[in-house]
């Protein structure tokens, strides 16, 4: 019970001072490599004094957050092209290809989403 406690603490003491220090690494605009693990992915339950990281932990799981990240942008812009490309060119001849291909990109996107932590679903994280 003791060790939980300590880490909880130690959680919650790393989350506020990570807090305190990106808000004034943003105020001073200031560029900086986000922390790992990241203050908003450390959920503290205060009811029964868990912590829980719903993010990378380790350079390795940023590494392959990342990689994610870039696909879901890649796919993202993917859908926006084609979807463009099918508006100014309502008779493409080859609209079932783009129809297919947006609907893979799609199905890749739902996957990817499945895999991401809730906070990096939000727009503009990456």
């Amino acid at each position: 019970m003791k060790r939980r406690q300590e880490a909880f603490t130690q959680a919650y003491e790393y989350k506020m001072q990570w807090r305190a220090e990106l808000a004034r690494l943003k105020q001073e605009f200031i560029r900086y490599n986000d922390p790992i693990p990241h203050p908003e992915d450390i959920h503290l339950n205060f009811r029964d004094g868990t912590v829980n990281i719903k993010g990378p932990a380790s350079i390795e799981e940023k590494e392959e957050l990342d990689q994610l990240l870039a696909f879901k942008k890649i796919y993202e812009e993917g859908i926006e092209l084609s979807e463009r490309y099918l508006s100014d060119k309502p008779d493409a001849p080859d609209r079932a290809d783009v129809l297919e291909e947006i609907d893979f990109c799609k199905k890749m996107l739902a996957k990817i989403s499945k895999a991401l932590p809730e906070r990096y679903l939000k727009a503009g994280i990456s």
